[in-house]
C-alpha cells in the first residue's frame, strides 16, 4: 500500500492500535529540541503526548536534519538492542513516540484528523509508571528463510523476559486483542510488548547490577545483557 511505502521510507514502526498497520514496521526516531533537550524536556506529561506537544510541519522541517543528527541516531543506538542473530528490541519512551508521530505527520500531511489518529495509535507505546514498553522485531533478509523463521516463532510474543536481581518479568502483548498469527501459520515480524513491574521490582531494577533481556521460546533461546546506560535510561521513567 502507499502507506506501507511511506512507512518504509521514514523508517516507521506500525502502531498496534490500527489493525491494517500492524504487519508493517521499522523504527523512527525524529528530533525536537526544547532549550537544547529532547521533546520530553517541554512535555506536560511524560506518559502522554497531547496536541499542544507537537510542532507544526514547518517548524519540524526547519530543524529535522540537525536534530536527527543530534538526537535521533544516538537515541536509536542506545535503545535498540540485538537479541540473538534474528531479533532486536527497541525500548520505547515518550521521545521515541513523539518522533514517530512527527515523522508520520510530515510524510502524510493529513492535518488535524491525522493528528488525532496518530496520537491514539501510538499512545500505548509510551510507558506509564512502573512499565517498560518495547517493540520486538524479527529480521531475516532472505524471504524463504524469513517465512520459515516466523513459522517457528508462533506464540513468541508471550516468551520475552526481563531478568534482574532474582526477578523475571514477562512481557505481555500490547493490544492483545489483535491476532499476530497470520492465517498461513506464521507470527508477525513485529510485536509490541509491555513489562509491568511492581513497586518492589522497580526498586530492584534500579539497584540491579545486571539486567538481561531473554527470549524463552523453544525455537529461539537467546539472551542479551542491557548496557548500564540503557538500564539507567529505562529507569528514568519507572
Amino acid at each position: 500500500s502507499a502507506r506501507a511505502v511511506q512507512q518504509q521510507q521514514c523508517g516507521a514502526f506500525a502502531p498496534p492500535a490500527l489493525g491494517a498497520r500492524v504487519s508493517q514496521f521499522a523504527s523512527v526516531l525524529g528530533a525536537r529540541s526544547m532549550g537544547g533537550g529532547p521533546p520530553s524536556a517541554a512535555a506536560a506529561s511524560l506518559t502522554e503526548i497531547s496536541r499542544k506537544d507537537l510542532m507544526s510541519l514547518d517548524e519540524y522541517e526547519k530543524v529535522r536534519k540537525e536534530w536527527t543528527t543530534k538526537f535521533r541516531a544516538p537515541t536509536k543506538k542506545l535503545r535498540r538492542v540485538a537479541l540473538g542473530p534474528s531479533a532486536s528490541m527497541l525500548f520505547t519512551n515518550y521521545d521515541l513516540i513523539w518522533f514517530q508521530t512527527q515523522e508520520m505527520l510530515r510524510i502524510e500531511k493529513g492535518g488535524e484528523e491525522q493528528i488525532g489518529d496518530e496520537l491514539e495509535a501510538y499512545r500505548d507505546l509510551i510507558p506509564k509508571k512502573g512499565e517498560i514498553c518495547g517493540c520486538l522485531m524479527y529480521e531475516v533478509d532472505n524471504e524463504v528463510a524469513r517465512r520459515k523463521f516466523l513459522e517457528s516463532m508462533v506464540g513468541s510474543e508471550h516468551d520475552t523476559r526481563l531478568c534482574f536481581a532474582g526477578q523475571e518479568v514477562a512481557g505481555k502483548p500490547i493490544h492483545d486483542d489483535i491476532d499476530r498469527t497470520h492465517p498461513d501459520g506464521r507470527t508477525s515480524a513485529v510485536h509490541f510488548l509491555r513489562f509491568s513491574l511492581t513497586p518492589e521490582q522497580v526498586e530492584a531494577f534500579s539497584k540491579a547490577g545486571s539486567v538481561v533481556l531473554k527470549m524463552a521460546h523453544a525455537s529461539y533461546p537467546h539472551m542479551t545483557e542491557l548496557s548500564g546506560e540503557l538500564v539507567a535510561s529505562i529507569g528514568e521513567h519507572l
